[in-house]
């Protein structure tokens, strides 16, 4: 009993975390104002997914190094928005009870965060623990529906000299 505690202890999350405050990332142009209602599949099956994916950090010297990654992806994302518009928006209920997207513009939440520690703190990657790698992916307080949660959430977890994770909510 006590060689699996010490097993389990051993498997432990040991990265720590510094988050940074939430902003929201809106679209760089102004997109249609509209509601669109989700499919039937989507109201008997509206789930959270939750993904994280690792980036080799850049080459020392190269032009890539000298680019902040959470800059990039900010940037980025406003960009994207402007295309895929509903990923700014907020969920919403019918009068008749449904799922819907308002698309107003609001924006996705984006979160960044400092990380100490090292990749093996992850594990093996290429087995995913999802208990440990879920500790990359921010979770929006105080949420009771998943109303309250903007479609996406993305956080830019950098450890120092390591690889970048970028991981996000997709409802």
């Amino acid at each position: 009993m006590e060689q699996g505690l010490a097993m389990a202890a051993a498997h432990l999350f040991t990265m720590k975390l510094l988050l940074h405050e939430p902003i929201l990332i809106k679209p760089s142009e102004p997109t249609e104002n509209l509601v669109y209602f989700l499919s039937n599949l989507d109201q008997i099956n509206a789930n959270i997914i939750k993904t994280v994916y690792v980036f080799e950090a850049p080459a020392p010297g190269s032009a890539e190094a000298s680019k902040e990654p959470s800059l990039v992806l900010r940037e980025s994302l406003t960009k994207v928005l402007n295309h895929y518009y509903p990923l700014a928006g907020r969920l919403g209920i019918s009068a008749e009870g449904k799922l819907n997207v308002h698309c107003y513009g609001q924006g996705a939440l984006f979160v960044d965060a400092e990380a100490t520690g090292s990749v093996s703190d992850l594990g093996d990657l290429a087995i995913p623990e999802p208990a440990r790698l879920g500790k990359l992916v921010y979770e929006v307080p105080d949420v009771k529906t998943i109303l309250d949660i903007p479609p996406v959430v993305v956080q830019v977890t950098s450890p120092p000299s390591l690889p970048s994770f970028l991981s996000y909510l997709w409802i």
